[in-house]
């Protein structure tokens, strides 16, 4: 297969600036963990079948989740998805929030929700499934005290809530399963004074740097082998931020609706525009219907502002760039 290309000079002096002050390389921008090479190619070949079929139904759960909230973001007022779109929060720069949605957009969609599925399923495999042994007769399992993250600069310690929300994907029923992921992504997108040490997200864009862009490991097969790695490093941080925008507005959404300090009638009117019934023109990839364009014409009334609000403080915490967040950190890469 073709090698996706490298980054421009200047988005390469930027990502070397950021490994260096992030302690992934040292003074002479030589990697510091050298056993990321290894693990990542370890993380795309030689698995065992039960390991490829319980990491795929993770991968199957992640898509279905992200997808069908990417519909949903295009049934939201212009002015919203703007704001979504935004770097900074001022809509008078930014332009509307495009997901990816119809047949033109299935190919960047499915690349780009891969990236979040390669991370996910990453973790599960370093922090549960290659620690776990079962016995000969294979009644039993056993936990080595390996810790393949720490050999790669990433430390999850016993007490760390990170640990228990990775090992809930695994121990879940599958039809909870697609929860827990979804709260994983969740957790690690709002995570406060985020490093490459202690966030899954940063520590991802390290690896891929290190193996992808300035490293020379062969683009392998995602796991399950039905798809090849085609993104180059901006594109796959333009994937882990597309699909972030999308988990928070969702929790906005959701988080509002849920709240008893919002009045039911405002509650009721957002739920009714938000109707699943009237995504097929989404999912089609047909024009946008004439109501669905521009904001509505109750968007000034009560309801919208405060839902706007709620979600405006949501966005600058999270979603903003130089904002204390994850997204926040791969903006300033972009």
């Amino acid at each position: 297969m073709t090698t996706p290309g490298k980054g421009s000079e200047d988005q390469r002096r930027t990502w070397k600036r950021w490994m260096g002050r992030n302690g992934l390389t040292d003074a002479k921008g030589r990697f510091v963990f050298s056993s990321i090479g290894e693990r990542r190619y370890l993380s795309r070949v030689g698995l065992k079948d039960v390991n490829i079929g319980f990491l795929t139904l993770v991968e199957k759960n992640l898509i279905h989740f992200v997808h069908s909230r990417n519909s949903m973001v295009e049934l939201l007022p212009e002015t919203i998805r703007t704001l979504l779109n935004s770097t900074s929060g001022n809509v008078q720069e930014s332009t509307p929030f495009e997901s990816w949605t119809g047949p033109a957009g299935l190919e960047l969609r499915i690349q780009s929700t891969h990236v979040w599925a390669d991370l996910v399923q990453f973790f599960i495999l370093e922090y549960h499934m290659n620690r776990m042994t079962l016995s000969d007769d294979g009644t039993a399992v056993f936990y080595n005290e390996r810790d393949y993250l720490s050999e790669m600069g990433f430390t999850i310690s016993e007490h760390d809530q990170l640990g228990d929300d990775i090992l809930a994907i695994p121990s879940s029923q599958k039809c909870d399963l697609e929860n827990r992921v979804h709260e994983f992504c969740l957790k690690i997108i709002m995570q406060a004074n985020p490093t490459a040490q202690n966030n899954p997200l940063l520590f991802w864009v390290g690896l891929c740097l290190q193996t992808e862009e300035f490293g020379n490991q062969q683009r392998l097969e995602f796991i399950g082998g039905r798809l090849k790695d085609k993104l180059t490093m901006r594109e796959k941080l333009e994937a882990l931020v597309h699909y972030a925008r999308v988990f928070i507005l969702d929790f906005a959404c959701l988080s509002w609706l849920r709240s008893d300090s919002v009045p039911q009638a405002w509650r009721t009117v957002i739920s009714d525009w938000l109707d699943p019934s009237g995504w097929d023109w989404v999912n089609h990839g047909l024009p946008r219907p004439i109501h669905q364009k521009g904001d509505p014409a109750d968007f000034a009334q009560p309801h919208w502002q405060a839902f706007k609000a709620h979600f405006e403080a949501l966005h600058a915490q999270w979603l903003a760039k130089g904002s204390n967040s994850p997204i926040g950190v791969i903006l300033e890469l972009l």
